[in-house]
């Protein structure tokens, strides 16, 4: 469909390309389409150089060729990438913990009692955070001064469904060692 031709005042619209469309993507389909048309035309030379004459269905199976060798480029292209991007740049492959920065700032200020506060206040709000219960009883047991409430928090952890096992086992041996 053809936009009719623009006055001499108004300038014709913007018709998007390719790169428009696809953006640096767009590379590797200009890239498969050359080796599309390279296979093609080995293949068309190979065959005229062996039999010196061209046939209709030597030129289907020559586009057929070509046609394959860029879909199945683009596809593996496309597999190696998203490959890549889960394992270097999507995170998916190590998901986010959270870090309590704001906590451990307080302790580092000397502020343990609103650093404990803050720690118990996570607690509440989500009971089946398993982190920030083994920070907490870190922190009790080694600057809070109440290694009851550490041994809770531990007890706490082993006692949660579905506890990640190094989880499981850090609280078990903070157990151990407070015990």
């Amino acid at each position: 469909m053809t936009s009719p031709p623009a006055s001499a005042d108004e300038p014709r619209p913007y018709r998007t390309t390719l790169f428009d469309r696809k953006g640096a993507a767009a590379v590797d389909d200009v890239r498969a389409l050359a080796y599309g048309l390279l296979v093609f035309g080995t293949i068309i030379s190979a065959w005229l150089l062996i039999v010196h004459r061209l046939s209709l269905g030597v030129l289907l199976v020559a586009a057929v060729a070509g046609a394959l060798s860029a879909g199945i480029g683009l596809t593996l292209s496309a597999g190696a990438g998203a490959g890549f991007h889960r394992v270097m740049l999507s995170g998916a492959s190590t998901p986010y913990e959270e870090q309590f920065s704001y906590q451990e700032s307080l302790v580092m200020r000397g502020q343990v009692d609103d650093a404990l506060a803050s720690y118990e206040a996570i607690i509440a709000e989500r009971p089946a955070m398993v982190s920030a219960r083994l920070r907490a009883a870190a922190l009790y047991a080694s600057r809070g001064n109440d290694p009851r409430r550490a041994a809770e928090l531990l007890r706490e952890v082993m006692a949660l469904p579905d506890v990640p096992p190094r989880d499981d086992i850090a609280a078990a041996n903070r157990l151990i060692e407070l015990l």
